[in-house]
C-alpha cells in the first residue's frame, strides 16, 4: 500500500530545448528529461498515480481532472517576472493542494532579489540582513 491515496501531479519543464547554452536564452534552468523522469519515478513509490505536465499550459487544459490531487512543481519556465508563480497561482485559484512556497512568498522573494540587484546596480549601501 502507498503512502498517499491521492493522486500527485507532477509539473516540470519541457526538456525539448536546445543543447547550447547561451547568455541569449531565456530558459536555461530546468530539469532535464532524465533528472524529471527519476523524480516521477520516486513519485511514484509513494502514490499510485503520478501524473506528468512539461508546461503550465499543458496543466491548465486539464486541472479539473485533478481537483483532489497534490501537485509538485519544479517548473522554472523562462526567465520571466511571473515563471515561478504560474503553477502556484493556478493551484491556490482553484483551491487545490501544493507543495512548495505559496505564491504570496515568492513574490516576496522576487521583490527582494529585485531589490537587491537595484541598489547594488545604483551603488548604494545594503543593511546586513539582506
Amino acid at each position: 500500500m502507498k503512502m498517499l491515496k491521492n493522486e500527485i501531479v507532477f509539473i516540470t519543464d519541457n526538456w525539448d530545448k536546445e543543447n547550447e547554452y547561451s547568455l541569449k536564452r531565456r530558459n536555461i534552468e530546468g530539469n532535464s528529461e532524465k533528472v524529471a523522469l527519476e523524480i516521477k519515478k520516486e513519485l511514484e513509490l509513494i502514490s499510485d498515480t503520478v501524473t506528468m505536465y512539461k508546461s503550465p499550459s499543458e496543466f491548465c487544459q486539464n486541472i479539473n481532472q485533478h481537483k483532489d490531487s497534490i501537485v509538485l512543481s519544479t517548473y522554472y519556465g523562462e526567465a520571466a517576472k511571473n515563471s515561478k508563480a504560474l503553477i502556484p497561482g493556478m493551484c491556490e485559484a482553484n483551491h487545490m493542494l501544493y507543495v512548495g512556497l505559496i505564491l504570496i512568498h515568492k513574490c516576496y522573494v522576487m521583490i527582494n532579489i529585485f531589490q537587491k540587484n537595484t541598489y547594488q546596480i545604483s551603488g548604494l549601501q545594503l543593511q546586513k540582513e539582506y
